[in-house]
């Protein structure tokens, strides 16, 4: 559903957008994912999107498993996880 039309960012412009105030600051974003999995480790982080930006967070789970979360790049909303 959100892969389709999307493109990952580059350092400076995931850098960019959060300067001007066009997305969450990833830190934010990992706080959000890592509060609903208590105790995981964050494996990865990506930002990317066209006109509506998403924030993929690999997390490892305390039990091992892998869950990606993706989350509105705007709001923190969590749009889905997979793996959970």
């Amino acid at each position: 559903m959100y892969a389709q039309m999307r493109s990952t960012w580059s350092a400076d412009q995931a850098r960019n957008a959060q300067e001007e105030g066009r997305v969450l600051p990833a830190s934010q974003i990992i706080r959000i994912a890592q509060a609903r999995h208590r105790g995981s480790q964050v494996l990865d982080v990506s930002l990317s999107g066209g006109r509506t930006p998403v924030y993929t967070v690999i997390l490892k789970t305390r039990d091992g498993r892998r869950v990606d979360v993706t989350l509105d790049a705007r709001t923190g909303r969590i749009l889905s996880e997979r793996g959970a």
